[in-house]
């Protein structure tokens, strides 16, 4: 149950990133911290796209992973943010992507390939007293 609610949840972290709309990734990353919020100092340029653009055959919008969200470290209750009792670690280590047209409509298939791994308690125990071999 905990590995498929990581996975939806990595799942629903890809696809905010990737729903993250105008412009490349230059003005994406400078213009959001990590947690996708605007920083301050920073005017955010709205882009406008003429649909016509969309409209070319074999067009596929990038899907990219802004850094920092490529993975997603599940906590025990009460201790968010400690890394000595990350229960899970996900991770995305490829992503792909299928593009369809109908009319004016760009239809995307996205696929994401990664882990999700379970910390046990000698593992948490060899990562909090810096041992290599257990």
């Amino acid at each position: 149950m905990p590995r498929a609610a990581a996975a939806i949840i990595l799942a629903g972290t890809l696809g905010a990133c990737s729903s993250a709309g105008g412009g490349g990734p230059a003005l994406i990353q400078s213009a959001t911290s990590a947690t996708g919020a605007p920083t301050a100092g920073t005017k955010v340029v709205k882009q406008v796209y003429n649909p016509s653009d969309f409209a070319a055959d074999g067009y596929c919008p990038p899907l990219q992973l802004r850094p920092g969200t490529e993975s997603l470290p599940i906590y025990e209750k009460g201790h968010d943010g400690e890394q000595d009792y990350v229960r899970f670690q996900a991770a995305i280590y490829k992503t792909a992507r299928q593009c369809s047209t109908s009319g004016d409509t760009l239809t995307m298939k996205i696929g994401i390939d990664g882990r999700v791994a379970h910390l046990s308690d000698v593992e948490r125990l060899a990562k909090c007293h810096d041992i290599d071999e257990f």
